[in-house]
C-alpha cells in the first residue's frame, strides 16, 4: 500500500481484466494503462517486471525512457540465462549489482522421474544496473 504501481498491458482484453481485478480489490495504489509500453510517458519507476516480453537487452531498451538512475529489471527466465547478463551489460555499459536467481520448481507425478519429484523450469532473474541517466524531477 506504501507504493504506487503501474501495470501497462497493450492488449485491450488482457488490460481489461487487470482494471476490474484492481478495482475489485480496492488497489487505489495501482493503476492500469492499455497501451504500449513505449508509449508510456510522464512517469519514473525503480522497477521493471515482465514476461514473456524478450531479452533484458531489449526489455532495458523498451522502458528505458522510465528508468530513474538505479533500475531492477526482474523477468522469468530458462535455465541458461549468464549470456543475456553479460550482453545487457555490454550493451548498457552500466554496472550490474545485486543479480538474484530464485529457482522455479514444479512437481512431476511421472514414475519415471525417480531422481527428484520437483525438476527446476526456470528462475526469476532480478538484476539491478547502477549509474544510469539521472532521475527526473518529479
Amino acid at each position: 500500500p506504501h507504493h504506487n504501481v503501474i501495470l501497462v498491458e497493450r492488449r485491450q482484453k488482457r488490460a481489461a481484466f487487470l482494471k476490474i481485478v484492481v478495482s475489485q480489490l480496492e488497489l487505489s495504489n495501482v493503476r492500469v494503462f492499455n497501451l504500449d509500453v513505449t508509449e508510456l510517458k510522464d512517469n519514473q519507476v525503480d522497477v521493471v517486471t515482465a514476461m514473456a516480453v524478450g531479452s533484458f537487452g531489449l526489455l532495458y531498451s523498451l522502458t528505458r525512457h522510465l528508468h530513474g538512475q538505479n533500475i531492477l529489471l526482474v523477468s522469468k527466465k530458462g535455465l541458461v540465462y549468464q549470456g543475456e547478463l553479460e550482453d545487457l551489460q555490454a550493451f548498457t555499459g552500466l554496472r550490474l549489482d545485486a543479480v538474484r536467481s530464485i529457482p522455479l520448481k514444479t512437481n512431476i507425478s511421472s514414475p519415471s522421474d525417480i531422481v527428484s519429484r520437483e525438476t527446476i523450469y526456470g528462475n526469476v532473474i532480478a538484476v539491478r544496473l547502477l549509474g544510469g541517466r539521472e532521475c527526473k524531477k518529479v
